[in-house]
């Protein structure tokens, strides 16, 4: 993979005592730099960024450059959130049992033996 180095400058994250070279990428032509020391990586994204990492290639230093304060933001801010109604489950009564049937004893005779057997 070849690739076109720009300049050299001092890591911005570890200033390591090497010079870490500032390269252009194949695709879109921006600077990038990628530090062997720490293993960052810097891509320049936008016209400033790409400005400020062409002056550090160039110059190895830092440029002078006075930091612009970030635009506040476009997004509204979020709605809160709809307030919980708590709802009481209803008490369930317990169901009244009936009464179980006695059992049959089987020396009694009940109404269906004397209507099918003829006891």
């Amino acid at each position: 993979m070849s690739y076109e180095v720009i300049g050299q400058c001092v890591c911005p994250l570890c200033h390591s005592e090497y010079k870490q070279e500032v390269r252009l990428s194949e695709k879109s032509r921006k600077p990038y730099l990628n530090c062997e020391e720490c293993g960052m990586q810097l891509f320049a994204r936008q016209a400033r960024s790409v400005k400020l990492l062409n002056e550090l290639a160039s110059s190895g230093q830092p440029s002078k450059i006075k930091a612009v304060e970030p635009k506040p933001s476009t997004i509204p801010a979020p709605k809160p959130a709809p307030a919980q109604v708590i709802v009481e489950k209803p008490k369930v009564l317990p169901i009244e049992k009936k009464p179980e049937a006695a059992p049959v004893k089987p020396e009694e005779k009940t109404i269906f033996d004397h209507l099918f057997w003829g006891a």
